[in-house]
């Protein structure tokens, strides 16, 4: 239950976040051209954000539940007795700045291969 709600929460806010951002930033070319290198990087670089900063409780939840094999109700109201609601966001920033090059060069590497002519 914890991996279906992170993945389909997620890549809701992973995919939705690259779409609209570089659709935003491919709107200010007055020419029509397509897409800049800077773009494509910037745009998965906030979908990697917002996928992390979106899901990052149930993502602590899931790991949770698969190390102590208990349930999700009870993950959370163990990290909540513990820690509160910080507890479910630990670690988080280390988590943003790794999922910022990391997804910048996801999505870029999927345009550049989704050109190229075979």
């Amino acid at each position: 239950s914890g991996t279906f709600l992170r993945e389909s929460f997620g890549g809701c806010a992973w995919f939705a976040t690259y779409e609209v951002m570089k659709d935003y930033l491919k709107s200010t070319h007055k020419d029509g051209s397509d897409s800049y290198t800077w773009e494509l990087l910037a745009s998965g670089a906030s979908a990697g954000l917002t996928y992390n900063a979106s899901i990052f409780p149930v993502d602590t939840l899931k790991s949770m539940m698969q190390t102590e094999q208990i349930g999700l109700l009870d993950c959370a109201k163990k990290v909540f007795a513990k820690s509160g609601i910080s507890g479910f966001y630990r670690c988080l920033g280390i988590t943003l700045v790794r999922a910022v090059p990391a997804n910048a060069v996801v999505f870029y590497t999927y345009e550049s291969l989704s050109n190229m002519e075979f």
